[in-house]
């Protein structure tokens, strides 16, 4: 991932997001949030495994990933009659 920097910075922004969303949430929406993330990176491992044997490099998975996960982040908050709902972990994943 250090190797390109576009998908390095995807992981930066995704982390700095992540960590925006779990401020803005209580105790219980913060554990959902992180449950939701620690999913995704196990998906994204079954997703996207390397692939150099066959031509492919991960690269190209991994940063339309990253950049979907991202936007889901920064969308995931939604503000409703003056609550604030956590959108993230309601995300389904094959």
């Amino acid at each position: 991932m250090c190797a390109d920097p576009k998908l390095s910075q995807l992981d930066e922004d995704t982390a700095t997001a992540y960590k925006a969303m779990l401020s803005q949430l209580s105790a219980t929406g913060a554990g959902e949030v992180q449950q939701d993330q620690q999913g995704w990176r196990a998906w994204l491992q079954k997703v996207c495994p390397d692939q150099k044997d066959q031509g492919r490099g991960i690269t190209v998975c991994l940063t339309n990933e990253y950049s979907t996960q991202l936007q889901m982040l920064k969308e995931g908050m939604q503000r409703a009659g003056g609550i604030e709902i956590g959108r993230a972990s309601c995300r389904e994943r094959v």
